[in-house]
């Protein structure tokens, strides 16, 4: 069963989206979630 859902997942085009953020815009970026104001994941970035 595991082996024909990788291989059906393979199948999928899944494409990621990310919006990063530096750390000291950790709030920014949780209201933007919060807010659904962001498509898929926000990132912090804790250095450049």
């Amino acid at each position: 069963m595991k082996a024909m859902q990788l291989k059906v997942a393979a199948e999928i085009p899944i494409r990621t989206t990310t919006t990063a953020f530096p750390l000291d815009e950790a709030n920014r970026a949780l209201k933007l979630i919060k807010d659904s104001a962001i498509d898929g994941a926000a990132i912090l970035r804790i250095s450049d």
